[in-house]
């Protein structure tokens, strides 16, 4: 998602939005379009920034998710994604007993 957008989202939905979760490696920062191979210290200016704004807009802190609080499925083709997703998907189904 581009950064802007995210910044968007939080100038419309305020405090009203109850959350917004956003994994790290999903932000794609404009600014960067012009710089291919940003700096490791550019990155987090970068990502300071951004929550800044998002958390000044929201009217609470705001951070994007780590990447490495993801399940391994997101990132490892080989995982099993159904072992790691099943448990939500199931969370609302409701068995009827006859």
């Amino acid at each position: 998602m581009v950064d802007e957008n995210l910044v968007a989202i939080a100038r419309l939905r305020e405090d009203t939005l109850d959350t917004l979760a956003v994994p790290e490696c999903c932000i794609h920062y404009e600014e960067m379009d012009s710089d291919p191979n940003p700096s490791e210290t550019h990155l987090r200016e970068l990502a300071c920034r951004l929550s800044h704004r998002i958390s000044k807009s929201l009217g609470r802190n705001w951070r994007p998710l780590p990447d490495d609080s993801l399940p391994e499925a997101i990132f490892d083709e080989m995982a099993n994604a159904e072992e790691v997703y099943n448990h939500i998907f199931l969370e609302d189904q409701k068995y009827i007993q006859m």
